[in-house]
Order: structure tokens, then sequence, then C-alpha cells
């Protein structure tokens, strides 16, 4: 039997997973296919219904549903618990359970660029900046400011923190600011890292997350993360500061990687994937 693991999104067209899953399973022989499942919302219940299949082994999941998927699954894992939000289903006996490597994709990530993190400017309030947060929370960063224009929406973020992990969370430790306020400039000039973690610089919601006076405001010893495969406008408006920026290539190969061993239970060829990535990135641009 050959199985199937595939994409959970929408919009997904332009996602690169294929490519780098598809690769690591021709190189192990596996009989097993990555697929774009492009799902609109009323869906989405059939489609995680469907992964009880014999031939499924799970999925990923993407924006907009990486917290739409919760109730949905029969058990959460402790990772997707930490982040409150699932980005890959597997299967164990006959139970979908979420977890989440999003969290480990990106603290990876981070760490090849800066062992620490104290002060961090986190944009967005979806399911990769639960991630973020998270992945900064295990970096035992100082402070974590949240930038966000859904302000609900970043006010059930930090709840869902101070109510997971209570012995780091406070209100001392991460605040909520609006983007273009005086405070989120305030914020900008004493961060070491900003992690952009929302949609902005996709393929469907171009532009920049940060004004001009925002980017000229951080510090030249700064880090900015950008969550997006692409350089973004952020990341080329941050490197002609002169400041270290990356786009998310690395996370997403990190968390796809152990994606990758949780549905095969064999250690993923991660140099495969990283060159079937960027030869598909390079591609793509």
């Amino acid at each position: 039997m050959d199985f199937h693991v595939g994409l959970i999104g929408y919009p997904i067209a332009n996602s690169l997973s294929p490519s780098m899953h598809n690769a690591a399973f021709q190189s192990l022989d596996l009989h097993m296919e990555y697929h774009l499942w492009n799902t609109v919302q009323s869906d989405v219940p059939q489609r995680v219904a469907t992964l009880k299949n014999p031939e499924f082994l799970g999925a990923n999941v993407t924006v907009p549903y990486k917290q739409t998927v919760l109730p949905l699954l029969d058990v959460l894992a402790p990772s997707a618990q930490q982040a409150g939000a699932v980005n890959t289903i597997i299967k164990r006996n006959g139970l979908l359970v979420g977890e989440n490597t999003d969290v480990s994709g990106l603290l990876q990530a981070l760490q090849e660029i800066r062992q620490q993190i104290s002060r961090a400017v986190v944009i967005g309030s979806g399911g990769a900046a639960y991630a973020a947060c998270a992945a900064l929370a295990e970096m035992n960063a100082d402070h974590i400011t949240i930038l966000a224009r859904n302000a609900p929406a970043a006010d059930t973020m930090m709840r869902h923190f101070f109510a997971a992990q209570p012995g780091f969370w406070n209100s001392d430790k991460i605040t909520r600011v609006l983007p273009g306020s005086a405070e989120a400039m305030a914020q900008l000039a004493q961060a070491d890292c900003v992690i952009q973690a929302s949609s902005f610089g996709s393929a469907y919601n171009p532009g920049c997350p940060l004004t001009v006076a925002e980017i000229a405001t951080l510090p030249a010893s700064a880090l900015v993360y950008d969550v997006i495969l692409y350089e973004t406008a952020l990341v080329q408006a941050a490197r002609r500061r002169n400041v270290a920026a990356a786009n998310g290539a690395s996370m997403l190969l990190y968390q796809g990687a152990l994606a990758w061993t949780m549905w095969t239970r064999c250690s993923a060829p991660i140099e495969v994937m990283r060159a079937a990535l960027q030869t598909a990135l390079n591609l793509a641009q």
C-alpha cells in the first residue's frame, strides 16, 4: 500500500513542502507521497476526519487552521499544548494526535544565528506567533513584545501563555503594543530580535509589517527573522540598514524534518531535504 501525507491550509498553491518531503521519501525508497490539500474552512473537519483512513499517516497544518484543528483531534501532545497551535498531525493507535514542530524548527533556526535573545518583538497573533513566543521561552528571553493589529487575538495569545507556563510568563515578561504607536517604537529600539510571524510579505499579503521609521529605530545589532520563505520587503529593508536578517527557509526545513520523522519513524535525510528545498526556492524566485 502507498501511504499519503499532505498540507492542510488555504491558500497553499505556492507551498514548497511537497518538494522537500517527496525528495526525502524517494531518497529512502519509501512508498509515500506528500500532497497539497487546499481546503476551505467548511471542509476542514472532513479533511481531518479523512486522515483516519488506513492510507493516511498524517498531515501538516498551515494558515489559517493551526488553531482551527485543535478541537478536531483526539489528543494534543505537550508540544501543541504549550504552543496553543498544531502544525503536524500524526496517527498513533488509530488516534489523531496534534503536534507542534514549528517551535522546535524555529528554535533551531534561531540558535544557528544567535545563542541568546534578551528582548524580542514578535509580529503577529496567529499560529506562527504562538510558536515564536514558545521558542523564545525556550531561549529564556527576558521580555517579549507582541506587535499585532488584531488586539483581541493578541490578548488571547497572551492569556494562553500565562496559563500554559505560569512559572515563566507574567505581565512583566510579555506585553502587547499596536503597530505605529510610540510604545512600538520604544520596544523596537530595545529589541535584539524581531520575529515576523504574520502573513505580511507572503504572495497573498504583500507588503511590510513595519514602517520605514520603525525599521530605522532597530539597533544595528538586532536580528530580523521572517517566517516567510522569500526575501520579503522586511528582510530587504533590514539588510539595507546592515541589520542581520533571515527568511524562514531554515524554520521550514527543521520543522519539516521533525514532522517527517514522526510520520515515518525514520531519521529524516536532512541534507536531501535541504537541497530539494533550495532548488525549489531557486525555481520559485
